[in-house]
């Protein structure tokens, strides 16, 4: 993934869909385009190389799809490897 990132310059991410499928998505350089369905985002690359939820990221998470995910990956393109990022949720302890 951190190779498709770099070259590209556009985020990508592992997903899996209601029916347990996992897929590779790509989208643009600051957001993923998510197959319809998605209800887990596994892991994904920020470009860019941050390694924190970005805007787009938490709107993403706040589909009534992906409600229940609790944290993510996000892969840092340049130096290979993840950080498991907590969802932040309003209203939950």
């Amino acid at each position: 993934m951190s190779e498709i990132s770099v070259v590209s310059g556009n985020e990508v991410a592992l997903v899996r869909d209601k029916f347990g499928t996992r897929l590779l998505a790509q989208g643009g350089p600051n957001e993923l385009i998510l197959p319809p369905n998605t209800v887990r985002v596994i892991a994904h690359t920020h470009p860019q190389g941050s390694l924190r939820l970005s805007g787009a990221d938490l709107k993403a998470f706040s589909n009534p799809l992906r409600q229940n995910q609790r944290s993510t990956v996000i892969i840092s393109p340049r130096e290979d490897f993840g950080v498991r990022i907590p969802i932040p949720r309003s209203g939950r302890p």
